[in-house]
């Protein structure tokens, strides 16, 4: 029998948190899925891990190491429902996070893309997301752009979508090693309005070596021009999109890439950024530097000092 939700898990070396959040999975009140977990060469005990469960709606799969990107679409091609909920490895669900999830896909029965609220754990703190829109009250379905100016509405452990809209959409772009997920969820946002859930059903933990924390290269992250003409049509996503141009600048500037800094710098509209933003992209990579310190030990005490 075909389940009700497909449990997208990629896998790399997440051997200290894994187990946990296999845990989180099946320990879920809503029980019709499987969970589609790929190992993505891991090069620790992730397998073991994995193995080491015994439920028979866990459905595993391997290959070597070739990104999250590549991982998590042919998770999706050998999944079997037509409706995907994604799972960072080291990522922690609420028991009723399935559960949402399916309350809202029949609430809305023609939406294909979903979100419920989150958690943002760094260290021992656990802070609730800042979002520019009211998540106060009932669901609501909202722009993925006009949502996400600050916190993003949607994240890659609290996403759910239809496959159809998954392949439509393009998949995750295999070219990425960083920032795959904003990239779908842009892609998706076009066509798509986000059923979002007020709820907190999803820890979202930020580790050291989580790889959104240590991508440096920007290389590896979207650069965004392949979206210029859906710019130009939607004040909306051009706001969105530059100040993620605005977020490469901070990284270009810490990574004294003064070329990456004037290419993403001339693409911004200075109107859609604050007075802390254009304040931050005055300063150089000394005062930046310290500015990160500074914020890295407000994170310990449960404060969020962001660059947003």
């Amino acid at each position: 029998m075909t389940p009700g939700i497909s449990v997208i898990i990629a896998v790399y070396n997440k051997e200290d948190y894994l187990e946990q959040t296999i845990a989180s999975v099946l320990a879920q009140t809503y029980s019709d899925f499987e969970l589609v977990l790929w190992n993505d060469g891991s090069t620790d005990n992730s397998l073991d891990i994995i193995n080491s469960f015994k439920d028979d709606r866990i459905r595993v799969y391997e290959s070597p190491n070739a990104g999250a990107s590549v991982a998590r679409n042919k998770a999706v091609e050998n999944s079997n429902s037509e409706f995907l909920a994604f799972l960072d490895a080291d990522d922690l669900w609420a028991e009723n996070h399935l559960e949402e999830l399916h309350r809202l896909r029949n609430k809305y029965p023609g939406a294909c893309f979903f979100a419920t609220n989150s958690y943002l754990q760094i260290g021992n703190q656990q802070m609730e997301r800042k979002y520019s829109i009211s998540v106060d009250g009932e669901d609501k379905e909202v722009s993925f752009f006009e949502a996400s100016m600050k916190d993003s509405i949607v994240n890659s452990s609290t996403a759910a979508m239809t496959k159809s809209a998954f392949i439509k959409a393009g998949g995750f772009d295999p070219s990425l090693k960083s920032g795959e997920d904003t990239d779908l969820f842009i892609r998706l946002g076009f066509d798509h309005k986000v059923v979002f859930s007020p709820r907190l059903t999803c820890n979202v933990i930020r580790t050291p070596e989580s790889l959104s924390q240590t991508a440096t290269d920007l290389s590896m992250k979207p650069d965004f021009s392949s979206y210029r003409e859906k710019e130009l049509e939607h004040p909306e996503v051009k706001a969105y999109l530059d100040l993620n141009r605005y977020a490469l600048c901070l990284q270009a500037r810490l990574n004294d890439d003064q070329q990456q800094f004037d290419r993403f710098y001339q693409e911004i509209d200075k109107k859609n950024l604050n007075k802390k933003q254009r304040f931050l992209l005055s300063q150089d990579k000394a005062s930046l530097l310290r500015l990160k310190k500074i914020q890295q030990i407000g994170g310990q005490f449960g404060l969020r000092w962001g660059a947003f």
